[in-house]
């Protein structure tokens, strides 16, 4: 499923390419690639599966611009624009929710270079290309047997910088050497190659002068860049405030919006390299261009990353009942292994990682009881032992056995698993 997902993304970004703006097959070929493999999208495959719908809101977006590219809202566009939008609400409310946004924003785009065309598309066609995605609306009765998520705590989290967004990915070969921010971004930095071939796309514009619809694609891609940076949190806090929005809490989610819109120019640079004079050039430009992607994409691999689960003695259950808490402390190192032990336990956890998704009794516990929790929060002070021992935490899991070492506070190891351990402080 993952591959056919990956694959479909890449396969409907290459007919976007090929029909909408005219590239040739290879050009449209090797971004399509870029696209639906992204490191972006590749890590989601580890850590939130349903974030690797590109096929689905990628091909809404894609029949948008092409209908107003080509002036063609007939009822056939219309039908494949709403089954694409409606396949991305069953595969991710997020990902619809981005891709209802960017949607009216290359709406508006769009209608505003129309004013200054020789000729806009008709008001009725359009409206008809919209309004046959209404009656897919009835998939959103279904939410009212979802989950009550109004007490978690969904606060944003924080912004991607620019420095984060120009670094290799962190699952590349040279990730780890990078660390711009205290957060992790899940792999979510926009590939360098990205930056190379569409600076190369920009430098060589001319080549899409040609192409009607290139100009509010580019307006599009500094849109969605706005959107993903978040600057001053006025985006997102624009963005929370509309309907159900107030769920919406990472703006880094419009990345592969961008990726979507960017990935225009650069495969403008791809065209003008596949053009340059000599074989040679053009096959050393390509073999250049695999090694990147190669250091991109190896150290992830294709095999699924397992669900850990972290055995229990009794005891702790039945401390767990009498109300302890467990304190879990992640790794130092993030690697793309998703952090599973805080949902395999089944006691009560306080998790010390944007991970948590706590309810509003451990909030109030947390805030309470460990007012200085996340202020060193991969490590074990004297304080933060104190202010655990008031709060009835009797055990500590260890992501890193390591830092258990180099804490160098000890307690009585209970379980030791691959390289974590669950120590009870007394």
């Amino acid at each position: 499923m993952i591959i056919v997902m990956l694959s479909g993304a890449s396969l409907m970004y290459c007919l976007f390419l090929r029909r909408t703006f005219g590239f040739a097959r290879l050009p449209a070929f090797i971004v399509g690639g870029m696209f639906g493999f992204s490191p972006y999208f590749v890590f989601k495959t580890h850590a939130h599966v349903n974030l690797i719908g590109g096929v689905f809101w990628g091909g809404a977006l894609a029949t948008v611009v092409h209908a107003y590219v080509h002036n063609r809202f007939d009822w056939r566009q219309g039908a494949l624009f709403s089954l694409c939008l409606w396949a991305t609400f069953w595969t991710s409310f997020v990902e619809l929710f981005a891709l209802l946004i960017t949607c009216s924003f290359t709406a508006l785009v769009f209608e505003l270079a129309a004013l200054a065309g020789p000729k806009r598309p008709s008001g009725l066609k359009r409206i008809a290309f919209f309004g046959m995605a209404l009656p897919g609306a009835v998939s959103l009765l279904s939410l009212r047997n979802a989950p009550d998520v109004s007490a978690l705590d969904v606060a944003p989290f924080p912004n991607a910088t620019v420095t984060d967004l120009l670094i290799p990915a962190r699952l590349s070969i040279f990730g780890d050497a990078f660390k711009a921010s205290e957060f992790e971004y899940w792999g979510s930095h926009v590939p360098l190659v990205f930056i190379l071939l569409a600076a190369v796309g920009l430098a060589f514009r001319h080549r899409a002068h040609g192409r009607s619809g290139s100009a509010p694609v580019l307006i599009m891609a500094a849109v969605t860049a706005l959107l993903t940076l978040n600057p001053g949190g006025i985006p997102l806090d624009l963005v929370r405030k509309l309907p159900m929005g107030a769920g919406f809490r990472v703006a880094a989610r419009f990345l592969p919006f961008f990726y979507f819109f960017a990935l225009v120019a650069a495969a403008v640079g791809i065209e003008h390299v596949l053009s340059l004079r000599g074989r040679w050039v053009r096959v050393a430009s390509l073999v250049i261009l695999a090694v990147l992607g190669w250091i991109e994409l190896y150290p992830a691999r294709m095999s699924p990353s397992l669900v850990r689960s972290f055995p229990m003695p009794a005891q702790i259950k039945n401390d767990g009942v009498h109300g302890a808490f467990t304190l879990i402390l992640p790794r130092e190192r993030y690697t793309n292994v998703l952090d599973t032990y805080q949902v395999s336990m089944q006691v009560p956890v306080v998790h010390l990682s944007y991970l948590a998704r706590e309810g509003p009794q451990t909030i109030d516990e947390r805030r309470k009881r460990f007012p200085d929790l996340y202020s060193s929060p991969r490590r074990i002070t004297a304080r933060l032992l104190e202010q655990m021992r008031q709060a009835n935490v009797r055990y500590v899991l260890f992501e890193d056995k390591g830092q258990y070492l180099r804490s160098k506070l000890r307690g009585t190891p209970v379980v030791e698993r691959d390289n974590a351990v669950l120590v009870r402080y007394d």
